[in-house]
C-alpha cells in the first residue's frame, strides 16, 4: 500500500539535496557520550529549566513513586491530568510536563529567516528536534532526583520513552506505551497516520485533505512559516482526523488539549529523514514493558505489535471498546491494567 507521508517527504527532502534522500540528523547511541546535566532546582517547580534555558511547564497528580509521562504530537499537550491515572495517586506521583515548543513550555524558535536554507534546518533541528527531547527527558530525571524511571508514553511520546530507554538503558526501570507511534522505522510496511486518514475520509473531503497534506509538507517553502502559522496548519489536521474517525464509526474522546506546537511539529522530521531504521537500537531495551491499545483506535494496532516484536520483555494488552485515548475513554480498564503492571 502506497504511503502519503513518504512520497511529500521525499519530495521536498530530494529537492533539498543532491545525493539522493536525506539522512537525519539524529543517530542513535550517541547521546550518552553526551554531558548533559540539568541546572540545579526544586522538582515541585512549575517550570523546569533546562540546560540552554528552555524553560518545560510541569504539573503533577498524586504521591508517592515518581512516574513521568511523555505525550504525543509531537507538540500535542495535555491540559490536566489523565482520569486513569486518578486510581493510582496514592501510591504514585505522576509528573506531566509540557515538551519544548509548545503548550505552557518556552518555544525555542519562533521564526527562522536566514537565507541559508541549511542553517534554518540544523537550527531547528538542534532546538526542536530528537535529540533536544531525549535530552530533556535526561534532565528531568536529574531534576526528579531518581536514578531510574517510569515512563508512560502516549502516541509519539511512547516513540520518545522507548529512544529514551535505548539511549540510558541504565535509567529506565520499566514503562507503558499507550498506542506508539510507528516512528521506529521508515519507510514502514503499514500505513501510518496521514494515510489512514486519507483513506477513510468521505469522498467529498479527499482533495481538500491532498492540498493540505501539500501545504503542510511543503518544506521547500517551510521557513517562510512562524511559529503561529505553522500552529495553525497543525491544528488544521484534527478536522479531517475527525472526519476519519467519524466516517469509520470510531469514538473520538474529548481530550484537553493545551497550546499545540508549531515548529515542534517539524523539528523531529529533520532529525529522522527520509529514513530512520532504528529498531535494532530499540531491541536492546530489556525491561518490562506493558503496550496498550484500544480496538476502536485510528491507528491499527499493527503499530503496537511491531513494538512488542522489538522489545524482548514486553507485553501487549488491547482494551475493547477504547480509542486512541483509552486513558480518558475506559479509564477504570486503563487504571487496573496499569496498576497490575506497576505493582
Amino acid at each position: 500500500m502506497k504511503q502519503f507521508i513518504p512520497y511529500f517527504i521525499l519530495l521536498t527532502l530530494a529537492a533539498l539535496t543532491s545525493c539522493g534522500p536525506m539522512q537525519g540528523m539524529y543517530q542513535p547511541g550517541k547521546l550518552k557520550d553526551l554531558k548533559i546535566a540539568a541546572p540545579e532546582q526544586l522538582s515541585t517547580s512549575p517550570y523546569w529549566t533546562m540546560a540552554d534555558g528552555t524553560q518545560l511547564y510541569h504539573f503533577s497528580q498524586g504521591n508517592g513513586t515518581p512516574v513521568l509521562v511523555l505525550h504525543g504530537g509531537p507538540g500535542f499537550p495535555y491540559a490536566k491530568e489523565w482520569t486513569g491515572l486518578e486510581p493510582l495517586t496514592e501510591e504514585y506521583q505522576f509528573h506531566y510536563f509540557h515538551q519544548r515548543g509548545c503548550g505552557k513550555s518556552d518555544s525555542p524558535v519562533w521564526v527562522l529567516d536566514s537565507p541559508d536554507y541549511f542553517k534554518n534546518m540544523t537550527t531547528l533541528e538542534s532546538k526542536l528536534g530528537l535529540g533536544a527531547l531525549l535530552s530533556d527527558i535526561e534532565q528531568i530525571r536529574q531534576i526528579l532526583n531518581v536514578d531510574k524511571l517510569i515512563l508512560i508514553g502516549h502516541s509519539y511520546g511512547g516513540f520518545l520513552a522507548a529512544l529514551y530507554a535505548a539511549e540510558f538503558p541504565g535509567h529506565v526501570e520499566k514503562m507503558v506505551l499507550i498506542s506508539p507511534a510507528h516512528m521506529i522505522k521508515n519507510p514502514k510496511e503499514i500505513p501510518g497516520l496521514y494515510d489512514l486518514v486519507m483513506f477513510n475520509l468521505p469522498d467529498s473531503m479527499i482533495s481538500n485533505y491532498q492540498d493540505y497534506m501539500k501545504r503542510y509538507f511543503d518544506y521547500g517553502n517551510l521557513f517562510m512559516h512562524t511559529e503561529d502559522t505553522l500552529r495553525l496548519l497543525n491544528e488544521e489536521f484534527f478536522i479531517y482526523y475527525a472526519a476519519a474517525c467519524s466516517n469509520m464509526g470510531l469514538p473520538m474522546t474529548p481530550v484537553a488539549m493545551d497550546r499545540t506546537g508549531g515548529w515542534a511539529g517539524h523539528g523531529p522530521n529533520f532529525s529522522t529523514g527520509e529514513r530512520l531504521d532504528a529498531a535494532e537500537f530499540v531491541k536492546t531495551v530489556d525491561i518490562p514493558v506493558l503496550i496498550l491499545h484500544g480496538d476502536k483506535d485510528l491507528c491499527p494496532v499493527e503499530a503496537s505489535k511491531f513494538y512488542q516484536s522489538i522489545l524482548p520483555n514486553s507485553t501487549l494488552k488491547v482494551i475493547e471498546g477504547a480509542d486512541h485515548f483509552p486513558y480518558e475513554g475506559k479509564p477504570a480498564e486503563f487504571a487496573a491494567l496499569v496498576a497490575d503492571f506497576l505493582k
